[in-house]
């Protein structure tokens, strides 16, 4: 797998990033967000969309419970530009 630095990765102008973790799930980079927009609270987990084409969306959900060590019940499941994001752990504030 290429190594990646995620500088194309940009922010909606009305949210705000709290925590940015470059990291890999299954030798895959990726970047760990958590986030507040518009009053809620949530993660992602971002990958460049063409290092996971191969993987559904189930396939990808369940590569991140196995990383993350818990289950992942509610989410979204996004493609932008040159990425995919999982959002999950939705909270208000």
């Amino acid at each position: 797998m290429k190594k990646r630095d995620f500088k194309e990765l940009t922010n909606d102008i009305d949210t705000k990033i709290i925590s940015r973790t470059l990291t890999e799930i299954n030798k895959i980079p990726c970047v760990y967000e958590i986030w507040n927009w518009d009053g809620i609270v949530g993660d992602s987990i971002i990958f460049y969309k063409d290092d996971i084409k191969i993987y559904s969306d189930d396939e990808i959900v369940a590569l991140a419970c196995k990383k993350l060590n818990r289950k992942i019940e509610e989410y979204t499941i996004s493609t932008k530009d040159l990425f995919t994001f999982l959002n999950f752990n939705f909270k208000t504030n």
